[in-house]
């Protein structure tokens, strides 16, 4: 969706610091004003809500706005997929919108371009397992950075113990053939 022809509006800076009120889709341009890359977004309707991370980019024509979420599979058993479609895939016709960064007020984010970094990891490593749309968004606002040292004690941890295995089948070999 491509925020085009917003008028003198466009030209403000908008920060929501927690949670904006749930828009409609004749408030377009207020949507499209306030939020930026990285924002929690949430759209509901009667029969769904789903939570997404917001991605702004600018174009000749003005904003191209997108939304990676967590699309969950219409088949049982079967894992959803992270997504990245434009708003208008996301934002139905006769549903709401909000943007709710409230969990910021607990938890410490991430800047808009380490959200944007997060949700390419999502895209490209299609093995992670997400719980819901809200998992996902919030491990993309505010989630262990993705080079952060809980990372470096896994690849420590995992190979310890793959060194730890490799002695003891060397040493019972060793012992078999003795």
């Amino acid at each position: 969706m491509t925020c085009a022809g917003t008028g003198k509006v466009s030209t403000m800076k908008f920060t929501v610091r927690t949670t904006s009120k749930w828009l409609s889709g004749d408030e377009k341009r207020i949507f499209c004003n306030v939020m930026e890359s990285g924002d929690i977004i949430e759209v509901q309707n009667d029969t769904l809500h789903i939570w997404g991370i917001g991605i702004k980019t600018k174009t000749k024509d003005g904003n191209k706005i997108e939304v990676a979420y967590y699309k969950p599979s219409n088949e049982p058993n079967v894992m959803g997929k992270i997504v990245r479609e434009p708003l208008e895939n996301f934002w139905t016709e006769g549903s709401q919108i909000r943007i709710n960064n409230s969990s910021d007020k607990t938890h410490q984010h991430h800047s808009e371009e380490e959200v944007v970094q997060r949700v390419e990891h999502a895209l490209q490593h299609k093995s992670r397992k997400w719980h819901n749309s809200e998992h996902f968004a919030f491990w993309c606002r505010h989630g262990e950075k993705l080079t952060d040292k809980r990372q470096m004690s896994d690849v420590a941890k995992w190979g310890s113990l793959s060194a730890s295995a490799g002695v003891w089948m060397f040493m019972r070999k060793r012992h078999n053939t003795q």
